[in-house]
C-alpha cells in the first residue's frame, strides 16, 4: 500500500483516483462549491484570514496548532497556491495519521474502555492502517471480518470483543456508526417517532450478527473472549404493541431489501473442527457476507455515512446532524452535495487523505467564521429567487401527493408479496425441521454405530491380545508337557479366547447392523434435502418477487422522500429569503432609527450647547442688573446727599441773613465802625458764596434727579434683560431636557431594531452556517486540546528536541539516509512516536476526562463544566506549563524589550493571530506595571490566561 508521504502533488492525487474519473470530473472541491452555493440563499463569508485559516487547519489535520516560527512564515509568504502547499505539509506528517487515528479512534470505539483488546495495540493497529494509507472501507472490512482467535487479526476484532459480543449492541452500533441510523428504539417496535426505522429494518440488521456472541475461555487464571459466529436462522420477532403476531426476517442491510443466501442443509452448518480452535467457523458466514456489501463500495448509505462524518469533522458539522440520524425527517443540507461526496468518497478508493485534502481547499471550508453585517445585496437575489421558490414549491406539491399514493401502493404491494412469501417460508422452514429431526436421527445412528465400532474394536483388542497370550502359552505347553499348572493356564486363555471370539463376533454383528441402520436415515436425510431443495425452488420465486417488490417500493420511496426533501429544502430556502428580506428591511429601519437617533442626539446637544450658552451669558446679564441696581442706589444717594447739602446752605442762608441783617442795622447805628463795616463786609461775601454754593448745589441736585431717572430706566432695562434671560434659560432648560428624552427615545428604539436585527441575523448566520456559508465554531478534541496546550508553551518542541538528541547520538542519520524519503519518513515518525509515548500519552487521559463525554456515548458534543473551570484556573501543572521553558512563548516575550512586538509573540503563539490594538495595551500595561523581579510571573500568567480562554478551546 502506497505511503502517504508519496503522495505529494495533485498529480499522484489523480493516480489515486484513477486516471480516468479524475480527467472526466471537476475537482471536488469545485464541485463542493458550486453544489453549497446553487443549494443556499445567503450572504457567504469571505476566506478566513491567513491566520485564522492556518490554525484552523493545523488543528483539523495535525490535532495541533502551528508554531509561532509557522505561523510568521505563512502570513510572510506571498505565493497564491501557499494553502494548498500547507494543506499538503500536513497531511505528510506523522502527527496527521495520529491525529486520524484519534479521531476514528473515538468514532469506532467511543472511548470504551479496552477489555479484550489492549488500547495500545488497537492504537498501534489504527496507526499503522493510516500510515499505510489504507482505505477506509478495507480498514472496515478487516475490523468485520477478523478472526478473534488468529493472533494477527484479533486486535482488528476489538469492535466486537469490546462490546462484549452483545448481539444488540453489536447491531446499534453498526447501524449508528457505520450507516448513521440509530434504531435502538426499533428494536421492541417499529419507532415512535421516525417512520423510516422499522422494527423489521433492525432485526434485518440483527440477523447478520443475531447468532454471534463472546465466548468465555478460562486461560490461566483469567478468562478470554473470543468473538463466535454461529450458523445462521432467519430472525423471529414480535412487536410489544402487537403481541403472538409473529415476523420473520433475514438480513438485510438499512435500506436495502433482504439478501439472497446459500442454502444450508442441516447437518452441514460448519467446516470441521480445527485443532486447537475455539469454536467451529461456519462454512456460510453472515458477518463476511454483511461486509463484503458494506463495504464493497457500493452501498450508497454506508458511503455517505463516513463521508458526513468526515465532513463533520471538518467543518464543525455534518450535513446530516447529528451524524447517526439520518432518516426523511432529518434530511441532509444538501442533499445532492452528500451524495457526491458518498460517491467521489468512493471513487477515490476511500482514501481518507485525499478526501480531506479536497474539502480543506474548498472555499466552503476556508470561510471565516464571521457573520457579514450587509445583508441588503443578497436580499435583492433573494426577492428575484422567491418568485421562483413558490413557483418550484406549487410544482412540488401535487407531484409529492402522486409520489405519496404510489409509495403507499407500492408499500401494500410489497406487504402483499412478504404475506404470499409467508406460506412457502413456513414450508421452508418446516423442511428444514424435518431435516433436523432426520439430522438429530442421523446423528444417533452414526453415534451408536461408533459406539458400537469401538466395542468391537476394544473386544478385538483385548480378543486380539488374549490370543496372542493363549498362542504364547500353548507354545509353552508343547515345550513344557509335564507342567499341569502351565497347562491349566493356557486351557484357560483359550477358553477365554474362544469366549472373547464369541463376543466379537456379536459385536461385528451388531456393527453391522447399526452401520446398516445408518443407511436409511442417510437416504432419508438425501431425501429430507430434497425437499429442502423442493421448497426453496418454491420459496426464491416468491422471495425475488418480494425483493423486486421491495425494490420498486424502496424506489417509490426514494421518489417521495426526494420530492419531500426538495419541498422541504424549497420551503427552508424560503423561509431564508423571506428571512432575508426581513433582515434588508430590518436593516433598514436600523439605519434610519440610527441616522435618527443621530439627528435627536445632534439636537440634544445643540440644544444642551445653546443652554450651556445661556447658562454662561447669564452671569453677565445678572451683574448689569445688579450694576444697574447699584447705579441707581448711588444716584439716590447723591440726590440725598444734595438735598441735605442745600437744606443745610439754606439754614446757614437763613442764618447769615439774619447776622447779615443785624450787622447792617448795627452799621446804620454806627456808620463809621470800621470793624464793623469789615464784618458786614466779610459775611456779605460768605452770603455771595454760599448764594454761589446753593446754586452749585441745586444743579448738582437736578444732575442727580436727572442720573437717578436714567439709573432707574437702566435699572428698568436691566431687569428685563435679567428676566427674560432667566425666562429664555428656562426654555432653553426644557428644549435640552426635551432633546435628552428624545434622544434617548432614540436611542432606544435604535437599541430594540439593533437587536430585532441582530436576532433575524443570528438566525440567518445560523441557517447560512449549516448551509456552509459561514465557518461553523467547532471546539477542540479531548486530544487535540492536550496536545495543542504543550504545542503553544513550547513543552512539546522541548521534548522534540532531547529525542532528535539521543537519537543523533543512538543513531545519527548518514547523508545518504538524509536524502533517502523513506528513511526521513521512517525517522519522523519514530520522533513523533516517542514525543506522544512520553509527553502526550501520560497525560491524555486527564483531558479525556475532563472534556470527553462517557465512555460508550457520541463523543461529539460540546460541553462545559465546573470540574473543567476548577482545572484550567487552579490546576498547579496548567500554570508551571506556562513558565519559561527553554526558548518558549514566555522566554521569547521576556526576551523582548518592545512590549508590542512582546504581545504579538504572545497572540500569535498562543492564538495564532495578532492581537488587536486593545489587547495589546493590555499586555503592554500588564507587564510595565510590574517590577523587574515580577514580570516573569506576569508573563506566565498572561500565556496562562490565553490558554483558558474560549478562544483556545475552540478552532476559530
Amino acid at each position: 500500500m502506497m505511503p502517504w508521504s508519496a503522495l505529494r502533488s495533485f498529480a499522484l492525487f489523480a493516480c489515486l483516483f484513477g486516471a480516468a474519473t479524475a480527467s472526466a470530473q471537476e475537482p471536488l472541491r469545485v464541485e463542493i462549491d458550486r453544489i453549497v452555493a446553487a443549494g443556499s440563499v445567503g450572504v457567504p463569508a469571505p476566506l478566513a484570514s491567513d491566520s485564522e485559516f492556518l490554525r484552523r487547519i493545523s488543528i483539523d489535520l495535525i490535532g495541533m496548532p502551528p508554531t509561532f516560527e509557522e505561523l510568521e512564515a505563512f502570513l510572510n509568504d506571498a505565493s497564491p497556491n501557499k494553502r494548498e502547499v500547507v494543506i499538503d505539509r500536513l497531511l505528510a506528517s506523522p502527527h496527521f495519521t495520529r491525529n486520524i487515528a484519534t479521531f476514528f479512534d473515538v468514532m469506532l470505539m467511543e472511548r470504551r474502555v479496552a477489555k479484550e483488546v489492549g488500547a495500545d495495540d488497537w492504537s498501534a493497529f489504527l496507526l499503522k492502517s493510516f500510515q499505510e494509507n489504507k482505505p477506509y472501507n478495507v480498514l472496515v472490512r478487516e475490523m468485520l471480518t477478523a478472526s478473534s482467535e488468529d493472533p494477527a487479526t484479533r486486535t482488528a476484532a476489538r469492535f466486537f470483543l469490546d462490546r462484549g459480543g452483545e448481539p444488540n449492541a453489536v447491531t446499534r452500533d453498526v447501524g449508528r456508526i457505520l450507516f448513521g441510523v440509530d434504531m435502538q428504539c426499533a428494536q421492541c417496535h417499529d419507532h415512535p417517532l421516525i417512520s423510516d426505522y422499522r422494527q423489521t429494518d433492525y432485526h434485518g440488521l440483527l440477523a447478520f450478527f443475531g447468532a454471534s456472541s463472546n465466548l468465555d475461555v478460562m486461560e490461566g487464571a483469567a478468562l478470554k473472549g473470543y468473538y463466535v459466529e454461529k450458523a445462521h436462522s432467519d430472525v423471529v420477532f414480535e412487536s410489544v404493541f402487537v403481541k403472538g403476531v409473529k415476523h420473520v426476517v433475514s438480513p438485510q442491510l438499512p435500506g436495502e431489501a433482504e439478501i439472497t443466501e446459500p442454502v444450508v442443509y442441516p447437518g452441514d452448518e460448519y467446516h470441521p473442527l480445527a485443532a486447537g480452535a475455539k469454536a467451529p467457523v461456519p462454512k456460510y458466514s453472515r458477518r463476511q457476507k454483511f461486509a463484503e456489501l458494506a463495504t464493497n463500495g457500493q452501498n450508497r448509505m454506508f458511503n455517505e455515512n463516513i463521508a458526513n462524518r468526515l465532513w463533520a469533522y471538518m467543518l464543525g458539522r455534518g450535513l446530516v446532524s447529528p451524524p447517526d440520524l439520518r432518516h426523511a425527517g432529518n434530511p441532509p443540507t444538501h442533499p445532492e452535495l452528500l451524495r457526491v461526496l458518498g460517491e467521489r468518497f468512493a471513487a477515490m478508493n476511500f482514501s481518507i487523505p485525499a478526501f480531506l485534502r479536497e474539502i480543506a481547499l474548498s472555499h466552503v471550508y476556508q470561510r471565516a467564521i464571521d457573520r457579514p453585517a450587509d445583508v441588503a445585496a443578497a436580499a435583492e437575489t433573494a426577492v428575484a429567487a422567491m418568485a421562483v421558490l413558490l413557483a418550484e414549491q406549487e410544482q412540488l406539491k401535487p407531484r409529492i401527493d402522486s409520489a405519496r399514493q404510489a409509495e403507499e401502493t407500492s408499500l401494500k404491494e410489497w406487504n402483499d408479496a412478504q404475506a404470499a412469501v409467508l406460506p412457502a417460508l413456513a414450508e421452508r422452514d418446516a423442511a428444514v425441521a424435518k431435516s433436523q429431526e432426520v439430522v438429530k436421527k442421523l446423528d444417533a445412528a452414526k453415534k451408536a454405530l461408533a459406539d458400537a465400532k469401538a466395542a468391537a474394536d476394544a473386544k478385538n483388542g483385548i480378543a486380539t491380545t488374549v490370543g496372542e497370550a493363549a498362542a504364547k502359552a500353548t507354545e509353552v505347553t508343547q515345550k513344557l508337557p509335564m507342567d499341569t499348572e502351565l497347562a491349566a493356564a493356557a486351557a484357560k486363555f483359550n477358553e477365554r479366547l474362544t469366549t472373547l471370539k464369541a463376543e466379537v463376533e456379536a459385536l461385528n454383528k451388531a456393527t453391522a447392523e447399526k452401520e446398516a441402520a445408518v443407511a436409511p436415515v442417510t437416504e432419508e436425510l438425501t431425501g429430507s434435502r430434497s425437499v429442502i431443495d423442493a421448497a426453496v425452488a418454491k420459496l426464491n420465486p416468491l422471495r425475488d418477487a418480494c425483493r423486486a417488490k421491495h425494490d420498486h417500493w424502496a424506489a417509490s420511496k426514494t421518489q417521495m422522500e426526494s420530492l419531500e426533501i426538495s419541498l422541504n429544502r424549497v420551503e427552508q430556502k424560503l423561509v431564508a429569503a423571506k428571512a432575508l428580506v426581513e433582515a434588508k428591511t430590518q436593516q433598514a429601519q436600523v439605519a434610519e432609527v440610527e441616522k435618527s437617533l443621530a439627528d435627536s442626539r445632534a439636537l440634544a446637544d445643540a440644544s444642551m450647547a445653546k443652554m450651556a450658552e445661556m447658562s454662561n451669558s447669564l452671569p453677565a446679564v445678572d451683574a448689569a442688573y445688579q450694576q444697574a441696581i447699584r447705579d441707581l442706589a448711588m444716584t439716590s444717594e447723591t440726590i440725598a446727599t444734595s438735598k441735605a447739602t442745600i437744606a443745610k446752605l439754606q439754614d446757614s442762608t437763613i442764618a447769615l441773613d439774619a447776622v447779615i441783617a443785624s450787622s447792617k442795622t448795627a452799621l446804620e447805628k454806627l456808620p463809621a465802625d470800621a470793624a464793623l463795616t469789615e464784618a458786614l463786609t466779610t459775611l456779605s461775601k460768605r452770603k455771595t458764596e454760599l448764594d454761589a454754593a446753593a446754586v452749585e448745589q441745586q444743579k448738582a441736585l437736578e444732575a442727580a434727579i436727572a442720573a437717578e431717572k436714567v439709573a432707574v430706566e437702566k435699572r428698568t432695562a436691566a431687569q428685563g434683560d435679567f428676566e427674560q434671560a432667566i425666562a429664555e434659560r428656562g426654555r432653553r432648560v426644557e428644549a435640552a431636557e426635551a432633546a435628552r428624552l428624545a434622544a434617548e427615545h432614540a436611542a432606544q428604539k435604535a437599541a430594540e431594531a439593533k437587536a430585532a436585527f441582530d436576532v433575524v441575523l443570528a438566525s440567518l448566520t445560523a441557517g447560512w452556517s449549516n448551509d456552509g456559508l459561514v465557518a461553523t465554531l467547532k471546539p477542540l478534541t479531548p486530544e487535540q486540546l492536550c496536545a495543542s496546550v504543550f504545542r503553544v508553551t513550547g513543552i512539546y518542541e522541548n521534548y522534540k528536541a532531547v529525542e532528535v538528541a539521543e537519537l543523533e547520538k543512538a543513531a545519527p542519520m548518514t547523508d545518504a539516509d538524509k536524502q533517502d524519503a523513506a528513511k526521513q519518513l521512517a525517522r519522523q515518525r519514530d520522533l513523533e512516536q516517542r514525543v506522544h509515548d512520553k509527553l502526550l500519552k501520560p497525560h491524555r487521559s486527564l483531558y479525556v476526562n475532563l472534556y470527553g463525554a462517557a465512555a460508550g456515548a457520541p463523543q461529539d458534543d460540546f460541553f462545559a463544566s465546573a470540574d473543567q473551570a476548577l482545572f484550567t484556573a487552579n490546576a498547579d501543572a496548567m500554570i508551571a506549563w506556562s513558565g519559561q521553558q527553554g526558548n518558549n512563548v514566555t522566554k521569547r516575550m521576556l526576551d523582548e524589550p518592545d512590549t508590542k512586538k512582546a504581545a504579538r509573540i504572545l497572540y500569535e503563539t498562543v492564538l495564532c493571530r495578532p492581537p488587536s490594538d486593545e489587547e495589546m495595551a493590555d499586555v503592554e500595561k500588564y507587564l510595565t506595571s510590574r517590577p523587574a523581579d515580577q514580570k516573569p510571573v506576569a508573563a506566565q500568567e498572561l500565556v496562562w490566561s490565553l490558554i483558558a480562554s474560549v478562544e483556545f478551546r475552540m478552532n476559530h
